[in-house]
């Protein structure tokens, strides 16, 4: 409908974080509550459960990807996203990264390489020196190319000083496949938010 909130995007995903609390901690069972949304709000829904369980949850060092793995298919993007915030409160990037390059399928490998981009991002306040340096830790030139991408699309979502450039310079330092995919994900960003 026409006068849809707009925050029902952050409502649902707030709900993701108090069902996983409600559930005491059962992220499944949280999971399956989130079902219950129209479908189009499940995967805030999702984001927020499975980020609540990131910030409560411990590594298996020995199987990182065990957790992701063991949910059905439909939920590794939600899953590997912050399964990433995980690794980075008790690793390091280039060790996070390693575990991102053993990720079990192409889904969770990418999520993983372009939540690391997020992060480069935030970590330089949107300095493109800053983030070609820290992606430049990942092994791996589309786990780079992923790193840069997202990275590029943060530093035009945060709108931190000189955006529209850096985003642009992030996007064009890439080779020649990527440049356009980097550029169109900004380009999505900013119709998307109105920036």
């Amino acid at each position: 409908p026409p006068n849809e909130s707009l925050n029902f995007p952050g409502c649902s995903h707030g709900m993701g974080h108090g069902l996983l609390t409600w559930e005491n901690l059962d992220i499944r069972k949280a999971v399956d509550d989130c079902n219950v949304l129209d479908t189009k709000y499940r995967p805030y829904c999702y984001e927020g459960a499975f980020m609540e369980h990131a910030s409560n949850a411990q590594i298996n060092t020995e199987d990182p990807w065990q957790f992701c793995a063991a949910f059905n298919e439909s939920y590794h993007r939600f899953c590997a996203k912050y399964q990433v915030q995980l690794f980075q409160r008790f690793w390091n990037f280039s060790r996070t990264a390693g575990a991102c390059g053993i990720a079990p399928n192409a889904v969770m490998k990418e999520t993983c390489f372009s939540a690391l981009g997020f992060s480069a991002a935030q970590q330089s306040q949107g300095r493109v020196d800053g983030i070609k340096n820290t992606c430049a830790l990942i092994s791996g030139e589309d786990g780079y190319n992923l790193c840069i991408t997202y990275a590029a699309v943060e530093v035009a979502f945060q709108e931190y000083t000189g955006w529209r450039e850096a985003s642009s310079e992030l996007c064009e330092s890439l080779s020649n496949d990527w440049v356009n995919k980097c550029l169109k994900n900004v380009q999505d960003i900013i119709y998307r938010y109105k920036k």
